[in-house]
């Protein structure tokens, strides 16, 4: 009970700091705390900061004061200097977790954050193949114990107009342009909405520069490379002058490496089509690029229905395209839609496959508890009625063997399947649906005389 009491007066204690922060209490050229936030902000810390570094408050906060907790500046939340602290300064975190290149982006002007920048890199020697620079890379990419990415030094310094800072973290370390936050948000985004217009434009150059080496890559083939500017933030969504967008070009190779690298990348749009109005999906069902398929159906974002612009789902497209194996593997999705019509023709997977025909795609189709057998098209037809006026036995044959199959279903011109067979003069077809007729009413009439 003595925890809990002591748990709720934190986190009152935490929430009115925050609320009072929240009223400006910091000077918002500088970004320094007044004397009076510090005076209110040592009473927070002596209750609140024990809990803060052990992270159990969170659990018991309001969501509002943990995002005012992200703009707290390092004078509050700052951890007493030890001598092991000064020693280890670069990997220093203060009670909000946040380390010291954070920090200096966060409250610095921008003389001072840039030489703050500059020095801590410095310290480390980074190169390329250090251990110093795995360690100032982690410091860069460092999230608070919030996990919000918001507090990425990019994210800061183009939210407060550090071009600087924002050409050494992309130009010297790499940092991705077009990384977002947990709330969607790319570092563009925040100079585009104050009208940074350097930043901005710098970024958007920034950002084209690392896309062009993703289509120079994927047109190479290229994996590295490919990864490379991929971490540099470029778009694989994007075209940049080109026809095809970078994962549109990666699918036409039938290149599943690159197509996993890029599918891995956090930026990659699933559901966004072409010029032709086709989703990646799509877009490897109609190349036959069948590992690609197997690829993408794997993906949580991946709307396995969508439909062309002709209508077309990616198994209505697999069987125009007669690929038995893409079919397969999108039957083996259990959220696959057997039964959609096509936009144009209204007809299901199962008439289409009929209407070909594809016998094997018509087993993997009947395979499904939930085919419809009997589904109509615009004329009240069925699959069974497509077959025999086609005078596909085979395909019948197959039709036949399933228990819900409905042989008395009349078009809207009246006709059953065997009338439609007969009229177009298809005696096989028609002895067949005939012996078949025949033998389900002797087996109805023994099942009725055995219950009696």
């Amino acid at each position: 009970m003595e925890g809990l009491v002591e748990h709720n007066y934190a986190t009152h204690a935490f929430l009115v700091a925050s609320r009072v922060l929240e009223c400006s209490c910091i000077c918002t050229n500088c970004r320094q705390p007044s004397n009076h936030f510090k005076e209110m902000s040592n009473e927070f810390h002596m209750s609140a900061e024990e809990v803060l570094k052990a992270c159990n408050l969170w659990g018991f906060l309001p969501y509002p004061a943990r995002g005012y907790a992200s703009f707290l500046p390092a004078a509050y939340t700052a951890l007493p200097q030890t001598q092991d602290t000064i020693s280890k300064s670069s990997d220093v975190e203060d009670c909000l977790g946040r380390n010291v290149l954070i920090r200096f982006v966060d409250y610095l002007d921008e003389e001072t954050a840039c030489s703050r920048v500059r020095q801590f890199v410095d310290s480390n020697n980074a190169t390329a193949c250090d251990e110093a620079n795995d360690r100032t890379r982690a410091a860069i990419n460092h999230q608070d114990i919030l996990g919000r990415s918001i507090l990425h030094p990019l994210h800061f310094a183009a939210a407060v107009n550090f071009i600087s800072i924002c050409e050494i973290l992309v130009h010297d370390y790499m940092q991705p342009v077009n990384l977002t936050h947990k709330f969607g948000f790319t570092p563009a985004n925040y100079a585009n909405g104050k009208r940074f217009n350097k930043v901005a434009q710098f970024l958007y150059l920034s950002a084209l520069a690392s896309t062009n080496k993703l289509h120079t890559a994927v047109e190479k083939g290229d994996l590295a490379e490919a990864q490379y500017a991929l971490n540099l933030g470029a778009d694989p969504n994007s075209k940049y002058g080109n026809t095809h967008s970078a994962l549109e070009k990666v699918i036409c190779r039938h290149d599943l490496l690159l197509l996993q690298t890029l599918g891995d990348c956090p930026r990659t749009l699933f559901d966004l089509r072409s010029d032709d109005s086709l989703t990646p999906l799509l877009k490897a069902v109609d190349q036959g690029f069948t590992k690609g398929v197997e690829y993408l159906v794997q993906c949580k974002s991946m709307n396995i229905n969508a439909m062309s612009a002709e209508g077309h789902t990616p198994l209505w497209l697999s069987i125009l395209r007669g690929n038995t194996a893409i079919a397969r593997i999108l039957l083996g999705r259990h959220d696959v839609d057997v039964n959609g019509y096509d936009a144009a023709a209204r007809l299901t997977p199962l008439m289409k496959a009929a209407l070909i025909p594809q016998p094997e795609i018509i087993d993997l189709l009947l395979s499904r508890k939930d085919m419809n057998v009997n589904a109509l098209d615009h004329d009240g037809r069925t699959a069974l009625h497509v077959a025999a006026g086609l005078g596909y036995a085979e395909v019948l044959e197959r039709f036949l063997k399933r228990a819900d199959v409905d042989i008395h279903v009349r078009t809207r011109q009246g006709q059953t399947a065997v009338e439609i067979a007969r009229v177009r003069n298809h005696l096989d077809v028609v002895r067949m649906l005939e012996v078949w007729t025949t033998q389900k009413e002797d087996e109805r009439r023994l099942e009725l005389v055995l219950s009696l």
